[in-house]
Formats: structure tokens, C-alpha cells, sequence
């Protein structure tokens, strides 16, 4: 049996401040826009995260809530990217992980 599409089941959101020194924002049409961000509250498949980084415990909640097999897209500055790419480690194969750089 072949593995059907389903869409996104689960998206996590983190909003942090830009890193110190970096003039480059990788969205800057959402500067000051706080209201694009809490738009996702109304989806029960979303959860958007304040001012909180990236932790090997939201990466393992994140994948617990998956339905198996899956694939996993990881997004952000290439710090972020190679945080998630080590906290997924043993959570879910390489294979099964696409990194897009912000």
C-alpha cells in the first residue's frame, strides 16, 4: 500500500528575536506584525511560540505527535537548521528530514 498525502498535520512556529548583528531579516514583511503570526491560534494543528529557541524537547514532542512515516521540514537560519538536523537524531531517519535555508 502506498503512503497517501495528508497535508500538514502539526506545524510549530517559533517567533524570536532577530540574532544580534545580523541587519538581514529572513521575513521582513512581518516585522511589527504580530497579528500574522497569532492568525495560526485557529488552527487546532498549530502552535505558535514566543521568544522561546529551538530545544531537543520540542523536537521530541513534535515528532511523539506525528503519524509515522513522516516527513519532517525544517526552515530558519542555517544556526537553527543545524540544531533541528542534531535534535532529530535517532527521533527519525536522515531520509525522512528536508532542510530549507531562510
Amino acid at each position: 500500500a502506498g503512503i497517501r498525502h495528508t497535508g500538514v498535520r502539526h506545524f510549530t512556529l517559533l517567533v524570536t528575536e532577530g540574532a544580534g548583528g545580523s541587519s538581514v531579516l529572513p521575513f521582513p514583511e512581518f516585522v511589527g506584525r504580530q497579528d500574522k503570526a497569532d492568525a495560526l491560534k485557529e488552527f487546532s494543528n498549530a502552535r505558535v511560540l514566543r521568544g522561546q529557541r529551538l530545544t531537543r524537547e520540542i523536537v521530541r514532542e513534535g515528532v511523539q505527535r506525528m503519524a509515522h512515516p513522516c516527513r519532517v521540514i525544517v526552515s530558519g537560519p542555517d544556526p537553527f537548521n543545524d540544531a533541528a538536523r542534531e535534535y532529530l537524531d535517532g527521533l527519525v531517519s536522515r531520509d525522512q528530514v528536508t532542510i530549507l535555508s531562510a
